[in-house]
């Protein structure tokens, strides 16, 4: 049988992935994954797959064969693979359990199509928003432990948008301080938020040319907490940031009304961001958004610690912002 995951919420999507990992693997079956994103890894092979689909495992009556963005790969291996999936009736086999995980936007339409109609599960994470958002925050910080207060709750949603990996990680933070009710107050406190004061002085120290001053003010806050994780939030954050600048920079606009309907973005970081806006070119912008994207990439993988990518992503904005 064959379950399908997809959908552009891909930290949902991924705690799921996650959940059906662990309860498998508690009942001890064979268990395989790959991912065709993921460069590094040794090619899986046509052949391989099929020999995995035909194999008998001896302690194990179901084998669970996970594999992630199929569809993102070359034309030609998609192809080979969705044929031995086919060729091996895995649809209908009660012996496996091949799970589908996409990532992000769908873009071959055909070949999910029919892998919509060939699973026997499917389950898509949509980007939450309003009261489903809510719910959904409330929920997670009740199996953490704690309660929001209504402005509280209102602030996270609204910093956020729909990047509920990063809340999450929030949420996680929070439940360290003990405390029973979360109140704005305490938010602000403990957690950077986008559209904070020390965001806004970040970027403001790098338009100035103050480069120094913009890595002492990261370094003091890693200090706090020198964990992948809260380097991996801040810098979502900081990506945030520029994704929002390169927005309002392409609306062309001066009033903050008209680029905050152009843009989806709220009235007020409209207001703080586009004096920051015209302190940048759209060219500046974008490049230094593709650096922070590719620096996010290496640290996730591994391929770069923290402390060291922080260093280079300085020295590349330095030079970026200069020129």
């Amino acid at each position: 049988m064959i379950y399908l995951i997809y959908g552009p919420d891909s930290f949902r999507s991924n705690q799921y992935l996650n959940y059906l990992k662990d309860f498998y693997h508690n009942k001890n079956h064979f268990y395989f994954s790959f991912d065709f994103a993921d460069k590094f890894e040794t090619a899986l092979e046509p052949a391989q797959l099929k020999e995995l689909f035909g194999s008998i495992t001896l302690f194990s009556q179901i084998k669970i064969i996970s594999l992630k963005n199929l569809l993102t790969t070359a034309a030609t291996l998609k192809k080979e693979i969705i044929e031995v999936i086919e060729e091996s009736k895995v649809a209908s086999a009660k012996s496996i359990l091949l799970i589908i995980y996409e990532e992000g936007e769908i873009k071959d339409t055909k070949n999910f199509t029919w892998l919509k109609k060939q699973a026997k599960q499917v389950k898509e994470f949509p980007l939450l928003k309003g009261k489903a958002y809510l719910n959904w925050i409330e929920a997670e910080a009740k199996k953490l432990g704690f309660r929001l207060t209504a402005e509280s709750l209102e602030l996270l949603s609204f910093s956020f948008g729909s990047e509920t990996g990063a809340l999450y990680y929030v949420l996680q933070k929070l439940s360290l301080l003990g405390l029973p009710l979360v109140d704005r107050k305490t938010l602000e406190t403990y957690v950077w938020l986008p559209f904070n004061t020390n965001i806004f002085n970040f970027l403001d120290y790098l338009a100035a040319g103050n480069f120094s001053r913009a890595f002492k003010l990261l370094e003091e806050e890693f200090a706090k907490d020198d964990s992948v994780t809260n380097f991996l939030h801040i810098f979502s954050l900081i990506i945030f940031e520029f994704r929002s600048l390169i927005l309002i920079k392409e609306s062309q606009s001066s009033s903050v009304a008209d680029i905050a309907r152009k843009t989806n973005l709220k009235i007020y970081p409209v207001t703080k961001m586009l004096p920051l806006a015209k302190k940048f070119s759209l060219t500046q912008l974008k490049n230094v958004y593709q650096r922070l994207v590719l620096c996010d990439e290496r640290i996730k993988r591994g391929l770069l610690p923290p402390g060291l990518a922080l260093e280079l992503l300085l020295l590349d904005l330095r030079k970026i912002l200069t020129n």
